[in-house]
């Protein structure tokens, strides 16, 4: 009888030992899989946040150097080397690329908006520098109307794109960063 009830006893402790090693890793896995499945949905969801901020610092860009090269080729055109009156034929093109670069502003917002999210400021702070370069010469051209030298342009020109081949060399950075971690 006593050999029964260790018998009974054993066999007991067998199933139960075997039952908590199973739950117990049963639970270690679960919790892996689903850390693992929460940490590629963040992955999914910062790349379609830098993916989105991509495109819209693409417009404001485009609509810069857009901008830019309108005030170099009048300046060209006009073999300008010295700060003159924009010449009134012209104007409306002007005002016409001017909203268009106006109307990109939103799209730079979201975008500096969506890198400090990221913490991508190095990337928004390209922007930004870009921006107070547009600013300084819209109000030399827009608002005092006035025809910038085009070797000036050209030096201008020249700092914007490489502000914005910078940017894209820190956004690449940032996207494979997201894979890291």
């Amino acid at each position: 009888m006593a050999k029964e009830w260790i018998d009974v006893v054993d066999t007991a402790v067998k199933i139960g030992l075997g039952s908590i090693i199973t739950g117990f890793f049963t639970f270690i896995g679960v919790k892996l899989s689903k850390k693992s499945e929460i940490d590629k949905h963040f992955i999914e969801h910062k790349t379609k946040v830098l993916e989105s901020a991509m495109l819209d610092s693409h417009e404001y860009f485009s609509a810069v150097r857009t901008f830019i090269s309108l005030l170099r080729g009048n300046s060209k055109s006009r073999c300008n080397t010295i700060l003159m009156d924009y010449p009134s034929e012209d104007l409306d093109v002007l005002y016409e690329t001017d909203d268009k670069l106006v109307s990109s502003w939103k799209s730079m917002e979201s975008a500096i908006a969506s890198l400090n999210l990221l913490g991508a400021h190095e990337c928004s702070k390209i922007i930004e520098d870009v921006l107070q370069i547009e600013k300084d010469v819209r109000i030399i051209a827009v608002f005092d109307l006035k025809l910038m030298p085009f070797e000036e342009l050209s030096e201008i020109n020249t700092k914007i794109n490489q502000a914005i081949e910078n940017f894209q060399i820190k956004a690449a950075i940032t996207y494979n960063s997201l894979y890291k971690k």
